[in-house]
């Protein structure tokens, strides 16, 4: 997505630069941007470790003494779903005071509620944790934002479409396809300043073919010799990109092997992605394009079985039939053939499976009961194929870290509603390992499993960076999301090649661009 000031003023041959989050860190992605006499603030995140007031961007810095900040920002856009970039929307809505639209495209509008109402009862649920540990102490810490906040929030959304210009308040906003998840916006045009993220700013990856091939063959030899194996994944975009490519090897290769990823918000989100599969590349058009084809064909025969079957009927006995489809969907690449729904049981079975399993860092939820009780044996594998933050049990475990201590309680069966079931019985044919999860104290585990780091971020790396910067040619770039080192390291070797000043904001610390005679 795309803003730029319809103001002509000669007064204003500048552009500031103010990071609310996300300056010179991963997550909690804010920066207010003001040009031609406007405000604009650029995404509205939360962070995926913090759990106090540095959660969600630090809207101190702007706001003042002011009641709302309706009379500060003059228009706020959203880039993509991601709850790092949207985490914050409804604190920054209904909690700080926002009343204008808030721009974004039409997947992200209906990804989006999902995914903050699983934010919130995530967050919800480890006060409650908290709470059981704390017991002497008088927790009366306010839930981050309410289920009717959420609803609030979304009300002020306006989406749109690809490729669609609007105008507001003297801002002409444009989306583009930039391809980091469903709906993600990136322009093509030659601005005066880009702002991009540096995740993964020091990494030069391998070719996504050869990323395929070490992902199924590290599963393949594990599940082969008996193995199971968990693969934290976030819940929208990589779990769906990674179970195609599982599903695909497994229809190829006549494979029997379970594979299950854990429904809840992946679930509810799935309509989002049979729909707007024009949002996507062209490699998953174009196997949507033949998937819906063999559909096609398979009505056809139908039809066709049906109606010399029908034409019979109805000569002999006078009557009249029609053909009648049902309720049919049309065919999507993402109706998964061998990739089946999380249930509670399965993490306990015997015999070798695969599971993709949310939260992706490993910072609660099914992902880490599944470390906990998989992770003790070496037959089995942990594949890590996305960012995890430093101070996460997936950063820990990338760091070389096997040792951690993890808040337990009372026997629960896991469920997609993680965390809302209590006291469930279970049936004598369940058989529960010593270690099952516990809610009521700190439990200690060795991780013994072999662990993997096989990144699909869709995170630009290195290379990919200096080539936006090639393509989009801007004066300036400012380097935001991004730990310090992988910004120096950009800032210093990278960008220098390219002959384009860098600037890598401070949070708190207003960034001054001049912008050169047109």
């Amino acid at each position: 997505m795309i803003a730029s000031s319809s103001s002509s003023s000669s007064v204003n041959k500048e552009i500031k630069i103010l990071a609310l989050g996300a300056g010179q860190e991963v997550g909690r992605s804010c920066i207010i941007v003001k040009m031609g006499g406007k405000t604009i603030m650029l995404d509205c995140g939360s962070h995926p470790v913090y759990e106090d007031q540095r959660r969600f961007p630090d809207f101190t810095l702007i706001k003042g003494d002011k009641q709302s900040l309706d009379d500060i920002i003059d228009c706020c856009l959203i880039s993509h779903f991601h709850l790092d970039h949207t985490g914050g929307l409804p604190y920054f809505t209904e909690h700080v005071g926002y009343s204008k639209p808030i721009f974004m495209s039409y997947p992200t509008r209906d990804i989006v509620p999902h995914l903050l109402e699983d934010y919130r009862k995530l967050a919800e649920s480890k006060q409650n944790e908290r709470r059981l540990m704390n017991k002497d102490k008088d927790d009366k810490q306010a839930p981050i934002y309410t289920q009717q906040e959420i609803e609030r929030c979304m009300s002020k959304i306006v989406p749109m479409k690809y490729n669609e210009t609007k105008m507001y308040n003297g801002i002409e906003i444009s989306t583009y396809l930039v391809g980091h998840v469903l709906g993600a916006e990136l322009p093509r045009c030659f601005p005066n300043v880009l702002i991009t993220e540096t995740t993964y700013g020091t990494t030069i990856r391998s070719s996504r073919l050869t990323k395929e091939e070490n992902f199924l063959d590290a599963i393949v030899s594990t599940v082969n010799k008996g193995g199971k194996v968990l693969i934290p994944v976030f819940a929208l975009g990589r779990v769906q990109e990674l179970c195609l490519i599982a599903d695909r090897y497994w229809s190829q290769n006549d494979m029997t092997i379970p594979i299950y990823y854990t429904q809840g918000l992946a679930a509810r989100a799935m309509p989002s992605y049979r729909q707007y599969t024009d949002w996507m590349n062209e490699s998953v058009q174009e196997q949507n394009k033949i998937k819906t084809e063999e559909q096609r064909k398979e009505e056809q025969l139908e039809y066709e079985q049906w109606a010399e079957a029908g034409t019979a009927w109805m000569h002999t006995s006078g009557m009249n039939a029609s053909w009648n489809m049902g309720d049919r969907k049309t065919a999507s690449i993402f109706d998964y053939e061998h990739v089946l729904p999380y249930q509670a049981q399965f993490l306990h079975a015997d015999g070798p499976m695969v599971l993709f399993a949310a939260p992706g860092m490993l910072n609660g939820g099914i992902s880490q009961d599944a470390l906990r009780l998989w992770g003790v044996n070496e037959r089995n594998l942990v594949i890590l194929p996305g960012y995890c933050a430093d101070n996460t049990i997936g950063g820990k475990l990338l760091k070389g870290e096997r040792d951690f201590d993890v808040i337990s309680g009372q026997l629960q069966q896991h469920t997609s509603n993680y965390g809302r079931e209590k006291n469930r019985s279970k049936s004598p044919s369940q058989k529960y390992d010593k270690r099952d999860i516990r809610r009521d104290h700190i439990d200690t585990i060795h991780i013994k499993c072999p662990v993997l780091c096989l990144p699909f971020s869709a995170h630009a790396d290195a290379l990919g960076l200096a080539m936006i910067v090639q393509q989009t040619m801007p004066d300036t770039v400012a380097l935001v999301h991004g730990e310090l080192d992988r910004i120096s390291y950009l800032q210093n070797t990278v960008f220098p090649l390219i002959g384009c000043p860098c600037y890598s904001p401070q949070i708190g610390i207003e960034c001054k661009i001049s912008i050169p005679e047109q």
